[in-house]
């Protein structure tokens, strides 16, 4: 760039040199043919001259100083030399012409004058100036443009350089930027991950190592904090637990003896609402009975006897509501007492049937048993003899005339490979309707066929039946066919089997 700036300016200097000539010439041209002979403006242009050839005399130097190390641009700077050397001689010429005001002197014509000039500005050492000027003109400007492209090519060069080195430093900043910002991320990253889990109450996690940096020991501090949390939540945890435990025990104590109150209540109820309802229909059988006798004063003896006779049937009856009521109620509130003993269930059959021919009337009973085969069972035979009659006396009942009751007892095994004895007490009859079936054994609950048939039963026979055999570990089921037949299951558990008629 300072070599094309030094090419301008000897350009420059050279252009000025001729402007300043053709100046100095025009007034020596005016002196000679005399028009506005003034010498102080020729002497300035003189001094001008000489100023712009120093100048150029010293641009010249520098130019050969920036060019030392180019031999090839040695010839350039001879000439240049030459050129100013023969331009500074012709210009002192014209002084000195000058001082003495020979110029006008000799020459008299016009063309002596002409001459005279053209000699004095146009001829150094039998040289034409004015040829020297403009080729020095012609190679100032080639070299200006020759360095002018090589300042072009040179500060295209710097600028590639620059941006390749802007680029790179840019990269550079990049990557720096980009380890910065690993270095930084990664270690707040995981910083955050750990005040994340902290929040969502994960107390066994723990931040990495991070080093040894100031975000090391915020992770130690986290992490000592989150174990103080988690030793205090476990701590908090137990106490919960424990207080809950202890909740949990009262509340179920509590649940429990109000359950237990609740159904003491609820038996109470059912119990006098039993009473109410069982009692009402034979309390008033007896007092009608006795109050139609009292009301004629005329009735025989006989008359007292069959009221008599009356009062002693429907007593029993009484009695028997009332102690099929007891043993409800017992059950009820867990006050049921069996005397449990070894019986044979055979042999309990066989009294049920003896003992419910009363009530046969024209109806035939029939008691099937295995060959040699008797089944124990730990029971009260009482009782269990009072369930056989609740089912044989509601088989004969609902069967018609002519009818045939089976009694079938066998063995059986459970899945599980337990043996018990089942007793099947089947009749033929209208049977009972599937939606009435699963109601049968509720208290006080009697079908429509039955209230027909029998309007004066209480409804706790099979209620009753159904309360022994669960206190025996039993089961008892009913299975009917309307209009065809009604089965009653009694299934209990055995004690043992013998072989023979004697157990």
């Amino acid at each position: 760039m300072q070599r094309g700036r030094l090419a301008n300016e000897l350009y420059a200097g050279f252009i000025e040199i001729l402007s300043q000539k053709h100046q100095l010439r025009l007034g020596l041209t005016n002196a000679i043919v005399g028009i506005n002979n003034d010498p102080q403006q020729r002497q300035v242009f003189y001094s001008e001259i000489l100023r712009t050839l120093d100048n150029l005399d010293m641009l010249a130097i520098k130019a050969h100083r920036l060019n030392q190390n180019d031999l090839s641009k040695e010839p350039e700077h001879q000439q240049r030399l030459e050129s100013i050397r023969l331009l500074r001689k012709g210009v002192l010429k014209v002084g000195e012409m000058m001082e003495t005001e020979a110029y006008g002197r000799r020459a008299s014509s016009p063309e002596e004058k002409r001459t005279l000039l053209t000699n004095i500005f146009d001829i150094a050492d039998e040289k034409d100036l004015r040829a020297i000027l403009f080729q020095s003109i012609s190679r100032e400007r080639l070299a200006t443009a020759r360095d002018r492209t090589a300042a072009d090519v040179s500060l295209q060069f710097m600028n590639n350089v620059m941006l390749v080195a802007t680029s790179i430093l840019i990269l550079c900043m990049l990557a720096l930027a980009w380890y910065f910002y690993l270095a930084l991320s990664r270690p707040i990253g995981k910083l955050v991950r750990g005040a994340t889990a902290l929040r969502e109450g994960n107390l066994d996690y723990q931040i990495p190592d991070l080093g040894k940096n100031e975000f090391a020991n915020v992770a130690q501090s986290i992490n000592h904090m989150t174990r103080e949390i988690a030793v205090l939540s476990a701590k908090d945890k137990q106490i919960k637990a424990e207080l809950e435990a202890q909740v949990e025990e009262r509340t179920s104590d509590f649940r429990e003896t109000l359950h237990r109150l609740e159904k003491v209540d609820l038996r109470r109820k059912q119990m006098f609402a039993d009473i109410s309802h069982e009692l009402r229909t034979p309390t008033t059988a007896i007092r009608g009975e006795a109050e139609i006798t009292l009301r004629y004063s005329t009735s025989n003896l006989d008359d007292y006897r069959t009221t008599l006779t009356k009062i002693v049937d429907y007593s029993h009856a009484l009695s028997r509501v009332i102690d099929d009521m007891l043993t409800l109620a017992r059950s009820d509130i867990d006050a049921f007492v069996l005397d449990r003993q070894p019986v044979c269930f055979y042999d309990i059959c066989q009294r049920a049937v003896t003992n419910s021919h009363a009530t046969t009337q024209n109806k035939h009973v029939q008691l099937m048993k295995p060959k040699d085969l008797n089944a124990w069972v730990l029971g009260d035979a009482q009782r269990l003899e009072q369930v056989l009659i609740i089912g044989l006396e509601n088989a004969l009942c609902y069967s018609p005339e002519g009818a045939c009751v089976k009694i079938e007892t066998a063995l059986d095994e459970d899945n599980e490979g337990l043996s018990y004895v089942t007793c099947r007490i089947r009749n033929e009859g209208a049977g009972i309707s599937k939606k009435e079936l699963s109601r049968v054994f509720d208290r006080h609950f009697r079908g429509v066929h039955a209230q027909s048939i029998r309007p004066d039963g209480s409804g706790l026979g099979l209620a009753l039946a159904k309360t022994i055999v669960h206190a025996h570990r039993g089961n008892i089921t009913i299975n009917s066919n309307e209009n065809e037949h009604t089965e009653l299951t009694i299934t209990l558990p055995i004690l043992e089997v013998v072989n023979g008629d004697t157990p």
